[in-house]
């Protein structure tokens, strides 16, 4: 099965909070037609796994969510779960699996916050993955049907516990435009999005391997 192959030693265990790491990098990906049709969630997060990542220094703490059904974990009809990487290709998952509409401003918020009380570090990054449409928004739950505007996305970050991320990405087509940027400028020391589409395969998350990705500077 894909999901021994790929994540062996899968375990579920309480959330607890781990001594602080240089770094928690952040994945919020929901999933929607991209993770129904073609896995593409399912094989960044094999990126993830096998991309060597320091797990003393660096936490990778992802949600995944917002379609009816994934490749590499039982997550059906618009539940969602939050996990974050162990060595060994395990998972420590942070909560249970409950229904939520992955294009809300209050969902992502509970995200960053249950990311953050976990897996304390001194910087924090944010990665958004889905489908994105500029100014018309990001991520659209294939099951509620819903797509996060903007304004949405900066609500969440205004209120979560997280002050400012170092880095915000959009592993999203489109959303590298100027008024997006500027929305979202209060929350984040650096923003990297794409202004055109982007390929299938998204960002390389070999990244979390290197040493810029464990070290105290972005």
């Amino acid at each position: 099965m894909l999901l021994a192959l790929l994540l062996p030693g899968l375990m579920m265990t309480g959330a607890q909070a781990k001594e602080e790491a240089v770094r928690t990098v952040m994945v919020y990906m929901v999933g929607s037609d991209l993770e129904e049709r073609f896995s593409a969630a399912s094989r960044d997060l094999k990126e993830m796994v096998q991309s060597g990542a320091d797990l003393e220094r660096i936490n990778v703490v992802f949600a995944l969510g917002g379609c009816r059904g994934w490749t590499i974990v039982p997550l059906y009809d618009g539940e969602m779960r939050v996990g974050a990487l162990k060595n060994g290709g395990q998972v420590d998952w942070l909560d249970g699996a409950q229904r939520r509409d992955m294009a809300q401003s209050e969902t992502l918020r509970y995200f960053i916050d249950t990311a953050m009380t976990a897996c304390p570090a001194e910087h924090y990054d944010l990665i958004l993955w889905d489908h994105g449409g500029g100014l018309y928004g990001f991520g659209r739950d294939s099951v509620s049907g819903n797509i996060m505007s903007v304004r949405d996305v900066a609500a969440a970050l205004e209120n979560c516990g997280v002050d400012r991320f170092e880095t915000i990405v959009f592993d999203a087509c489109l959303m590298g435009s100027v008024e997006v940027a500027a929305m979202l400028s209060p929350y984040c020391d650096y923003y990297a999005a794409s202004e055109e589409t982007m390929p299938s395969t998204g960002l390389d998350y070999g990244f979390l391997g290197s040493e810029t990705a464990c070290g105290e500077e972005a």
